[in-house]
């Protein structure tokens, strides 16, 4: 059974977005390359798509399907991943055509280059599983949405690959975390440095430096499993409130 709204997307699109960026458009060489954006309430900002211009044709696909699909209202940082996406898929047609036929238009697009350029985020670009997968999926989304706009500009049995990076929904996040070795160092280095400010400190002294207060919170934090709430509450007889 359809979920409430699905297939109702392109509903949503402003009519007057869509004349703006008419079909007719995609047939001249004046396809706008950037634009400005706002959100309510906060301040201008710029999306510029100039790396495309190096494939026009291509670029006029793209450039006017993002455009469309990212009306005003989303928020700068979606923009910038989504154009950022597009950059990495002209980076490896750049990468790919040092050995194969650049691809320069929409029609020449289909699942083996897409499958090529998977490959390439993780073995050229080195990203992780998860971040390929994510950036892998983003460009997709927006070529299917560009061949929904667009149908003539694609090869009629264009479609995307799925299922390029199996599993990679169910794999945990590589920790973070130091190792034990790297811990005890950085404890140690800490704790020497509060030896000698201690040993420095004369009545009256404050803090003037980052670096006079950072060695005490490294070791506050280790020492309590950065969960120093008990410390917010701490109270002593000897800590009293100031009197006029």
């Amino acid at each position: 059974m359809r979920k409430s709204g699905a297939g109702r997307r392109w509903e949503l699109i402003d009519e007057e977005q869509i004349q703006k960026h008419d079909l007719t458009r995609i047939r001249t060489e004046t396809v706008p390359l950037e634009q400005i954006f706002q959100r309510s309430g906060e301040k201008l900002f710029t999306i510029r798509l100039t790396f495309l211009s190096t494939r026009p044709r291509l670029a006029r696909v793209l450039a006017n399907t993002f455009w469309i699909v990212h009306q005003e209202g989303q928020r700068q940082a979606t923009l910038t991943s989504c154009a950022y996406t597009l950059r990495l898929l002209n980076r490896f047609l750049d990468y790919r055509k040092k050995t194969q036929t650049d691809v320069r238009s929409a029609r020449q697009l289909h699942q083996d280059v897409l499958k090529e350029m998977a490959i390439w985020l993780l073995v050229k670009r080195r990203l992780k599983r998860q971040t390929a997968a994510h950036t892998f999926s983003m460009c997709c989304w927006l070529l299917r949405q560009a061949k929904r706009l667009y149908p003539t500009e694609f090869d009629p049995g264009f479609s995307t690959p799925s299922n390029v990076f199996p599993g990679v929904g169910n794999e945990r996040p590589t920790s973070k975390a130091l190792s034990s070795d790297t811990f005890q160092k950085i404890l140690a280095a800490a704790t020497k440095q509060i030896i000698a400010i201690r040993q420095a400190y004369r009545p009256g002294d404050v803090p003037t430096s980052a670096q006079q207060i950072i060695p005490f919170m490294i070791l506050i934090a280790a020492r309590t499993g950065i969960n120093s709430d008990a410390l917010y509450r701490l109270e002593r007889d000897c800590l009293v409130a100031a009197r006029d």
